[in-house]
């Protein structure tokens, strides 16, 4: 049963990644979320079988955070900026696209969440899995290197842009304070 649920979870990730496709027609994105939600999925069955319950979760909330990204990209056209994460603390700027980034979180955690099987490789096909993902791992490092978006890179440059802007605030608040000292 655990293994129908894993094999419908996988479905469920991929179609809801390839509607990508359909909505803005960026094939190159579509391709990129897939190999990352395919990497996801590839190495929690790697380290399954020691810490299973860590592979769970770690992979769950990748998935989940893959596919928040991939629904932002289908309905606004592209990964989660700044700005977009600036305007989570006013919902109202969202306007008319409240219920679709509600919908699509909720579906996007279900999807994620789901229970998944473990150790689904035979050990014959473990060789072939093993050239999966050096596959998926030199396509990451050409997004890495050639600063392609994905929605794990995209996160990436979130954190980073965050990180920028709270250095700014604090910069400018303590300028300010130091001017009042004058």
């Amino acid at each position: 049963m655990i293994k129908k649920i894993t094999r419908l979870k996988l479905l469920l990730l991929t179609l809801f990644t390839i509607s990508s496709i359909f909505v803005n027609r960026f094939h190159f994105e579509m391709i990129t979320s897939l190999v990352e939600v395919y990497a996801i999925f590839f190495l929690a069955q790697l380290f399954s079988k020691k810490l299973k319950t860590l592979a769970y979760v770690l992979s769950s909330i990748a998935f989940f955070l893959v596919l928040l990204n991939v629904a932002s990209f289908i309905t606004a056209g592209s990964y989660i900026t700044y700005a977009m994460y600036n305007n989570l603390t006013n919902l109202s700027a969202l306007g008319d696209s409240l219920p679709k980034y509600f919908i699509a979180t909720i579906l996007a955690a279900i999807v994620s969440f789901l229970p998944m099987s473990f150790n689904l490789f035979e050990k014959k096909t473990i060789k072939k899995v093993c050239v999966f993902y050096g596959v998926d791992l030199v396509y990451i490092i050409i997004f890495i290197v050639f600063n392609i978006s994905t929605p794990i890179g995209s996160l990436i440059n979130l954190k980073h842009e965050i990180k920028i802007a709270d250095e700014k605030v604090s910069f400018l608040k303590a300028s300010s304070s130091e001017k009042k000292k004058f």
